[in-house]
């Protein structure tokens, strides 16, 4: 199994495990990273809940958390 990267290990371990609109600093995080990296979606999960973003939507650090959210999985 591939080793996870070092900044994704840390994202991981920072997001809080509730994906609402007010813990909006990893969504914010992860999404800069992909728009800069021109990443169409990214995946950000704490292994209890799982986002997907539309990352070609330029982020701005005043988005909600919700903002160009695709999808929210949890049990």
């Amino acid at each position: 199994m591939a080793e996870v990267p070092k900044q994704i290990a840390e994202l991981i371990a920072k997001f809080d495990q509730n994906l609402d609109a007010y813990h909006t600093a990893p969504a914010f995080q992860l999404r800069r990273y992909a728009w800069s990296a021109k990443l169409p979606l990214s995946i950000l999960t704490n292994f209890e809940a799982f986002a997907v973003y539309d990352c070609r939507i330029k982020p701005d650090q005043a988005d909600r958390a919700s903002t160009a959210r695709l999808m929210r999985l949890t049990d």
